[in-house]
């Protein structure tokens, strides 16, 4: 993939949310997160090199408009 877009059901402090890829080895690599510039519910986060085959699990952590910081993970 290109890049990593989460949606969330309230809007989110972007500059305070992270987002990381760990691979089946469980190197984590960090991406830069990013407000989705169409949709304040969203954040967006590039995958700016090229990845090896496999499974990954995308980490992430963020904070809503009212403070509430909320984090979680998928594969």
């Amino acid at each position: 993939p290109r890049r990593v877009r989460l949606q969330f059901s309230e809007p989110v402090e972007a500059p305070l949310a992270a987002v990381a890829l760990v691979d089946g080895a469980g190197r984590r690599t960090a991406l830069a997160a990013a407000a989705d510039p169409r949709d304040v519910n969203a954040v967006v986060a590039a995958v700016d090199a090229p990845l090896a085959p496999g499974a990954y699990r995308v980490v992430w952590r963020a904070v809503s408009a009212d403070g509430h910081a909320v984090g979680g993970s998928y594969v």
